[in-house]
């Protein structure tokens, strides 16, 4: 999985990048995909799991209570505002008010995020064969997806989907308090699939 020669820190820092910095067969990958179903289903209270690597898809494949399950690992970002990001960071000219807008994301809203979020599960929504169950774990480390605008963004909300079981979105890493420790919130999508005629 991981080289002793190499440092685990160091992995896991490089682990918290976008899924898209690392080409498909890079270990690197596979060990960040790991690390966001690991940590999304611990913060869902589901543990007792081994994670060994799918054939892709899914990523991932997880056993639990006699389950075989397997799990898509997708980044949930906003390109435009992605290269609107990288502009900035390269000093491109723009004012000071559309930089501060764009590296805070305030150009995300609950529109924007419902049909990113659409757009990945309907792209992932393909039959799987060989699994009891199959699942579609979403991060996202975009600057706006605070738990409180999540919250509200998911609020009645429903993903249809065709063969994917469960959908879980897991946002980027939210400080927390003396009281409140810091967390990577997770949500449990309300999903609904079609009836099975008979």
């Amino acid at each position: 999985m991981v080289d002793d020669d190499e440092d685990y820190s160091e992995i896991r820092m490089r682990a918290a990048l976008p899924l898209g910095r690392f080409p498909p067969e890079n270990k690197h990958k596979f060990f960040q995909e790991k690390l966001v179903v690991s940590d999304a289903l611990k913060e869902l209270n589901l543990d007792g799991f081994e994670l060994v690597k799918g054939d892709d898809p899914p990523d991932i494949c997880i056993k639990v209570e006699g389950q075989n399950i397997g799990i898509e690992v997708v980044e949930l970002v906003d390109q435009d505002a992605l290269h609107a990001r990288i502009k900035v960071s390269k000093g491109r000219n723009l004012n000071h008010t559309k930089k501060r807008n764009l590296l805070r994301g305030e150009d995300i809203g609950r529109e924007e995020f419902l049909a990113m979020l659409k757009e990945q599960i309907s792209a992932k929504d393909i039959s799987v064969l060989g699994f009891s169950k199959y699942w579609l774990a979403i991060h996202t480390v975009e600057p706006n997806f605070y738990k409180s605008n999540v919250d509200q963004w998911l609020l009645n909300m429903e993903f249809e989907t065709k063969h994917i079981d469960r959908v879980i979105l897991k946002l980027d890493y939210e400080p927390g308090t003396n009281s409140n420790p810091g967390r990577h919130p997770v949500f449990d999508l309300k999903i609904k699939k079609p009836l099975v005629k008979f």
